[in-house]
């Protein structure tokens, strides 16, 4: 690294400086959205105290966090450990279910989506600015959701408003730092970037200010003679910047994964591990319906249920992240994969459209700029075996960026198998034996991924997997 860079003061805490872009913070806080407002900090205890940032109070110094934010390792040393260990880092941003808002909704929760679009560079009909979800309300919704690789169904739910708070963020509005509820937006994933291009593991680029994150800032601030308290503030965001990495091309963590799949396929094996299961939606939230009545929730249950029962005979030790009378949040589904120390996760959804609409579909997390090289691999090798042994139409593997894919810290897949919405497609999840096969193919799939078997369908066919945007409303 060169030298004589900043250093010196650093960002340490008690210098009494107000942190760069704090206007722009506040700007940024959820305006008139109770539901949102108390959501944004699922776990109040650790917030509890700290009075809040509303108007009129004066922050404290740049690089001074607020007491009682810090979390739970005493040295940035300890941090390191935990990340070598896989312990999760809970999420603080992203929303448990609250009432999704959608097209015909009115008042200021609305108006706050709609100001968070226009800041985006999205067009609202004036008419609709008075806080009425309407029609191009909902195209900028699904522009925006296209855009930050959402599935595009204009409806503004936890994922989506957890991108709409984070597309708020850029690099200097806030001071960042390791806390018990992790930073998340698109400032830290404009840190990540930068850090991992100068060389310092800084992570996956997902935009979450973990342990990881935080022992590549340590890194870097005593390698340019700064003290080394993992606290970005001004001065570490300068010194950053007059290095000027190059953040094109690949990072480090993307070629680290990359490395990490020749180990599974390697040294590891489906007997033995652990599998985390994720039915999607919940009694709470039953998603797309069937025209005979058949739910999301009820048939990703019956789609979990059938793959736990596939896996356990082959030897693994799967685990479904919910009950039939639950419907935690995807961050807690997240978490709780994590604290299984899950080898993978398979979060079952299914699509939704016209009832013509068929085939099956595989998502991993990515965005226009990275990917988990080790989900694309696992998506693949499921979306071939459902192909070739279901004789599903071929729906491709795709990138998104949902908390359940972007929060894991394990290979993890969306698996859409069928358009609910499609009344044969409704009726093979309605036949135990249909499933059971669609559950045998899952599980192939996923034996496959770790080198277990070799692949009994063949080759895959010339559509191969494509990174482009999602543009269907599916589950």
């Amino acid at each position: 690294m060169p030298h004589g860079l900043a250093g010196g003061r650093g960002d340490r805490p008690g210098e009494g400086r107000v942190p760069a872009g704090g206007q722009a913070e506040h700007r940024r806080e959820p305006r008139g959205h109770p539901a949102v407002r108390g959501d944004e900090h699922p776990h109040p205890h650790a917030v509890q105290g700290r009075g809040g940032e509303g108007p009129g109070r004066r922050r404290q110094g740049q690089g001074s966090p607020a007491e009682g934010d810090r979390s739970a390792p005493r040295s940035l040393s300890e941090s390191r450990d935990r990340v070598l260990e896989n312990e999760p880092v809970p999420s603080a941003s992203r929303l448990p279910y609250v009432r999704t808002i959608h097209r015909g909704d009115r008042g200021e929760a609305v108006r706050d989506i709609q100001h968070r679009l226009l800041d985006f560079g999205l067009r609202i009909e004036p008419e609709e600015l008075e806080g009425r979800f309407g029609p191009s309300t909902e195209e900028a919704v699904k522009a925006f959701q296209q855009r930050r690789g959402l599935p595009s169904d204009g409806m503004v739910g936890a994922d989506t408003w957890g991108e709409l708070v984070e597309a708020g963020y850029r690099l200097g509005d806030r001071v960042l730092y390791l806390r018990s509820l992790t930073f998340q937006g698109d400032d830290v994933r404009g840190l990540q970037k930068r850090l991992n291009a100068l060389g310092f593991d800084a992570g996956r680029e997902d935009g979450i200010f973990g342990p990881r994150t935080a022992a590549a800032v340590a890194e870097f601030q005593h390698n340019v003679g700064s003290a080394s308290d993992g606290i970005v503030g001004p001065d570490t965001i300068g010194s950053i910047e007059r290095l000027r990495p190059a953040v094109e091309g690949p990072s480090r963590a993307v070629v680290r994964e990359a490395e990490y799949i020749r180990h599974i396929e390697e040294k590891q094996t489906l007997v033995g591990s652990c599998v985390a299961i994720d039915p999607g939606h919940g009694p709470d939230d039953p998603g797309h319906v069937g025209p005979g009545g058949l739910s999301e929730s009820e048939a990703t249950m019956l789609i979990a249920e059938d793959l736990a029962a596939e896996l356990g005979a082959r030897g693994a030790h799967p685990s479904i992240l919910r009950t039939r009378d639950d419907a935690p949040s995807p961050s807690a589904r997240a978490l709780a994969a994590n604290e299984l120390g899950a080898a993978v996760c398979i979060s079952i959804h299914l699509n939704g459209g016209e009832p013509t609409a068929e085939g099956a579909t595989c998502f991993y997390y990515g965005t226009e700029a990275t990917y988990s090289p080790a989900g694309q691999r696992l998506a693949e090798v499921i979306q071939e075996e459902l192909v070739a042994l279901m004789g599903l139409m071929d729906g491709r593997t795709n990138r998104l960026t949902v908390a359940m894919l972007r929060e894991t810290r394990m290979p993890a897949v969306q698996v859409e198998p069928c358009f609910l919405t499609n009344p044969t497609e409704e009726a093979m999840l309605t036949d135990p034996v249909s499933r059971r096969l669609l559950a045998a193919a899952m599980a192939a799939g996923i034996e496959r991924f770790f080198g277990s078997v070799e692949s009994a369908t063949g080759p895959r066919s010339a559509s191969g997997s494509t990174d482009a945007g999602r543009s269907s409303a599916g589950g």
